[in-house]
């Protein structure tokens, strides 16, 4: 789904990101330092399974025609949200209870802010019409890839993989060594091997 050139434009952000925020080699991955260094912020306090009409109030400028009954379903399936104009972070509290989900929602989100072309795009839009299906696809897509090697440090990861004996023992502790989930670091981990 990203082209080549798409990927090696993203993991160029993410080595410079990783790079400037002194953040290669320091495990768990620093998120909140990434965070801090690329001037975003981050609100955790919003459950988005159970969104009050206080959150509503914050978006509802942003909204274009918001149905609180459609939108409030559409969130409950949402981990986190960026919002592009006062660049903010908002990450659901439910994943509070796991760190390694949050950490790569995080990035995720830092992902959609960083990706220069994605706020172009967005930016450009100055109507009623929202992006197409393919491009939220799109959009989705790199920033899961931005938010994966990030998180596993780019070719860290891999260095990572080469010292250990295969395994699951190997996941657990990649899992924990750069502060993702098992299910995350498990994928990777395949990619890999």
């Amino acid at each position: 789904m990203i082209d080549e050139f798409t990927r090696k434009e993203i993991e160029k952000i993410s080595h410079n990101l990783l790079k400037e925020s002194k953040s290669f080699d320091i495990f768990p991955t620093p998120v909140d330092k990434i965070i801090s260094y690329s001037n975003f912020a981050i609100d955790n306090n919003v459950d988005l399974k159970n969104v009050d009409t206080s959150f509503f109030s914050l978006l509802r400028e942003k909204l274009i025609n918001p149905s609180k009954k459609a939108l409030q379903s559409a969130l409950s399936k949402i981990k986190g949200i960026f919002d592009r104009e006062d660049k903010i972070i908002y990450i659901d509290s439910d994943l509070d209870k796991n760190v390694g989900k949050k950490n790569f929602v995080k990035l995720h989100e830092i992902g959609h802010g960083v990706l220069s072309w994605q706020n172009e795009i967005m930016l450009a839009l100055d109507n009623d019409e929202t992006l197409c299906e393919e491009y939220e696809e799109q959009f989705e897509a790199e920033a899961n890839y931005f938010a994966s090697i990030t998180l596993f440090q780019q070719e860290r990861f891999y260095e990572e993989c080469q010292k250990l004996n295969l395994g699951l023992g190997a996941v657990m502790a990649l899992s924990k060594k750069f502060g993702a989930s098992v299910h995350s670091a498990f994928r990777n981990y395949v990619l890999q091997s």
